[in-house]
């Protein structure tokens, strides 16, 4: 963990990767799906992660066709992942309860930014019992440019005035979420995924080898 942290207002976390280690079920939903589609070889981790995936599908459908949409892909390739969470038990990620008994201990509100659609985040929200206290969702189906473009966070940041985006702190996996929480100037913690795949997170401030390490970045340590 590197760096020293200032008083943090809010916590941003994203939800695949960080909250629950959701991307090899989403490697799975996809390489079926992209199999049905091409016949071809699933794709690596640093593929998936961090990107949205309606554009997968859409550069899917665009150079092999096929009768469904790439929303419609999009929206089975969801449902799947949820089977596949349900059926290996896929539970939260380690150190999420603690980081989230730190966050209540200290006072600090915490919201959720992600590319997913909203039905599939705030799914696995109310399985994480995290829905209820969540101040901001950001979600796919927002409007808003995806990630590494800022409106996502800026627009979950707003919630939290009249702190400003600096108190604010993401916490991302990937190289696309590092980059849309910096360019709306969050302060931005990266935490290691070895399951996210290779990830360009320099430009994230604080690295952590987990959640575990949240509650000492909260302190200032």
């Amino acid at each position: 963990m590197e760096g020293v942290a200032p008083p943090f207002a809010a916590v941003l976390f994203d939800l695949d990767g960080v909250l629950r280690n959701t991307e090899p079920y989403h490697r799975m939903a996809y390489a079926q799906l992209a199999r049905s589609l091409s016949g071809g070889a699933p794709p690596d981790a640093g593929e998936i992660a961090g990107k949205s995936n309606l554009q997968l599908y859409e550069a899917l459908v665009a150079r092999f066709g096929g009768p469904a949409t790439a929303e419609e892909l999009s929206q089975r390739h969801f449902r799947l992942v949820c089977q596949l969470l349900e059926e290996y038990r896929v539970g939260p990620m380690p150190g999420l309860e603690e980081a989230l008994s730190a966050l209540r201990r200290r006072g600090i509100p915490f919201g959720v930014v992600s590319s997913s659609w909203r039905w599939y985040v705030e799914h696995c929200l109310r399985e994480l019992g995290m829905y209820e206290d969540a101040a901001v969702i950001v979600t796919g189906s927002d409007g808003l440019p995806l990630k590494p473009a800022p409106a996502p966070y800026q627009a979950a940041a707003r919630v939290f005035r009249p702190a400003p985006p600096g108190a604010v702190l993401a916490v991302e996996d990937s190289g696309s979420g590092v980059r849309s929480a910096v360019a709306a100037g969050l302060a931005c913690a990266a935490v290691y995924n070895p399951d996210s795949g290779a990830q360009d997170l320099s430009p994230a401030r604080w690295r952590l080898n987990s959640l575990y390490e949240l509650p000492a970045l909260l302190d200032g340590n």
